[in-house]
């Protein structure tokens, strides 16, 4: 069988195809004794090499070749050269600037600092540079989470002080303002940072921040305005009129079908506080919407 692929690389050269099902037999077929495991990862990277020459190279072949590097005696080092080498074949893929900024951070988190790919930020730089507007989306709060990670940490830790802060709500909103439509996730974790570095009043900033990019609304950030609904409801004097004004926000972009435990959780919001009026109106509310 191997013959047979043989020959068809020799005629096809150019094709990913034929290249990844040589792949895969490579993979399934077992290697000579006595290092079957380490025989067949050398015959799968001399592959991936000749491949990688012949430009036809897939993206799923450079991540398995970069996993194959990793568990090699060249680790990390290894490779990260791989998915160097693959985004410079493929610099708009977004999997494989994925793939180096985590293994970057991996090697920052297990070296105490900047690894040997230098720093998480600037190959994030590089992938946003690289990635088209149009594709970054989907992965724009994955690429950026390392990142974040580390600032998050060093600003618990307070290392750097007030300045450190800043800086890291400034990249929460730099984060947030990339994205077509703000990620609720990136959003949520920003408003549980601002709550654990600076208490409540850190929570309601992040929230008029936040809501100040998205005049017009979107249905992505409800579940992040129904946390900030649930840190400042639970303050023992809560600011009434900003938990309305965020049932309100949520009951404006929420899906109809979510809709009704919102109206819910708002009249009882309003019952809480012995406000039975309120609390009719808002159930009234519901039964029409």
């Amino acid at each position: 069988a191997a013959t047979v692929f043989e020959q068809a690389v020799l005629e096809l050269p150019a094709n990913p195809a034929i290249w990844r099902f040589y792949a895969d037999f490579l993979h399934s077929a077992p290697a000579p004794a006595p290092a079957p495991a380490a025989g067949s990862h050398a015959r799968l990277e001399a592959l991936y090499e000749r491949a990688t020459s012949a430009g036809a190279i897939s993206t799923e072949m450079l991540l398995h070749w970069a996993g194959l590097a990793a568990a090699g005696a060249g680790g990390a080092a290894s490779a990260r050269a791989v998915l160097r080498r693959g985004v410079q074949l493929r610099p708009a893929d977004a999997r494989l600037w994925l793939r180096l900024v985590e293994l970057v951070h991996q090697e920052g988190v297990l070296c105490g600092g900047a690894s040997g790919g230098g720093s998480v930020q600037a190959v994030v730089d590089e992938a946003l540079d690289a990635i088209p507007s149009g594709s970054v989306g989907p992965v724009l709060a994955r690429l950026w989470q390392p990142v974040l990670e580390e600032h998050v940490v060093a600003a618990l830790q307070e290392v750097g002080g007030r300045s450190v802060r800043e800086t890291t709500h400034a990249l929460f909103m730099r984060v947030i303002e990339l994205g077509a439509v703000p990620d609720s996730t990136v959003c949520s974790q920003y408003l549980a940072w601002a709550v654990l570095v600076e208490g409540s009043k850190g929570a309601a900033r992040v929230f008029h921040r936040v809501m100040e990019l998205v005049k017009g609304g979107t249905s992505a950030l409800v579940p992040f305005i129904l946390e900030f609904v649930k840190i400042e409801s639970s303050k023992p004097h809560p600011d009434l009129a900003l938990v309305r004004q965020a049932y309100e926000a949520a009951l404006r972009d929420a899906h109809d079908e979510d809709a009704g435990a919102i109206f819910d959780a708002y009249a009882q919001f309003e019952e809480d506080r012995g406000d039975s009026a309120k609390a009719g109106a808002i159930k009234w509310r519901a039964k029409g919407a």
